[in-house]
């Protein structure tokens, strides 16, 4: 048995035969046998498209990449943005054995740690009659009180000046009313006081239908009653008139020169 003596490579298998022996290169080298080297099977790209290969002595190691998960000769992606990596305001893309982190639309940042909001308002141009308020990752133009439109437009809004204008032709008179009706109270509060007749002397209509009497002015009858009891008030012709109240008118006696001469 020539085996016995181990004629062939370290990485080769002897086989004995009748009166001879065999020598053949184990698998993963290639030789005659009595002389051995290692095969590359990475060479022949025997790993997933996704995986590494290592070579060995004599074997090969497939591992899959970062970013997929497998034996290394299958190998399928893992869904990163599952795991929810990003920052809260950002979108998460995932790619092939991997992942992209992006910052919403108005705002700015790596996306990951960081995404802070942008005011839109500093670069924007709202309408000239409207004002820009900045909201996280956005903004609102907004028209200005008295104006209607979308904000990046705005009109006179007419409903609301009509509105204004009512006020206006309501109020105004309304107000100038209340004006006169207390001065006009004041007015007659004033004479009331001073018990003078505002509207003049009053004519008094005798029976036959003429208005031959007037009465004095209160302001005469005043003057009478400051004088002396002791002086008697000078006599008038109209002292012994007596005026009984609406309806009610003394009779008087008159001469044939027309004078007052008594009352009856």
């Amino acid at each position: 048995n020539e085996c016995l003596s181990s004629p062939c490579h370290i990485n080769a298998n002897c086989t004995d035969n009748e009166s001879s022996f065999d020598c053949q290169c184990n698998v993963g080298f290639s030789g005659n046998g009595f002389n051995c080297s290692n095969i590359n099977e990475c060479l022949t790209s025997l790993c997933h498209p996704n995986a590494s290969c290592a070579d060995t002595e004599g074997s090969f190691v497939c591992q899959c990449n970062s970013g997929y998960s497998g034996n290394g000769l299958n190998c399928s992606n893992i869904d990163e943005c599952l795991s929810k990596p990003c920052h809260v305001n950002a979108s998460c893309t995932d790619n092939g054995g991997s992942y992209d982190c992006q910052c919403n639309p108005g705002f700015s940042g790596d996306g990951i740690s960081n995404c802070a909001n942008i005011n839109e308002c500093l670069n924007v141009s709202c309408h000239v009659n409207a004002d820009c308020l900045d909201t996280p990752g956005s903004y609102i133009c907004r028209c200005k009180t008295g104006f209607k439109g979308n904000g990046t437009f705005c009109e006179s809004d007419l409903s609301e000046q009509g509105v204004m204008d009512l006020t206006m032709v309501i109020g105004i008179p309304a107000i100038t009313l209340i004006l006169l009706l207390v001065i006009a109270g004041l007015v007659y509060l004033y004479c009331h006081r001073i018990k003078k007749r505002c509207c003049g002397p009053r004519l008094i209509p005798t029976q036959h239908g003429e208005h031959d009497v007037i009465l004095e002015m209160e302001a005469t009858r005043s003057l009478n009653e400051n004088q002396p009891l002791s002086q008697q008030p000078t006599a008038t012709a109209t002292d012994d008139l007596q005026y009984n109240g609406a309806g009610t008118t003394p009779a008087l006696n008159k001469d044939n020169d027309g004078s007052l001469s008594s009352l009856l």
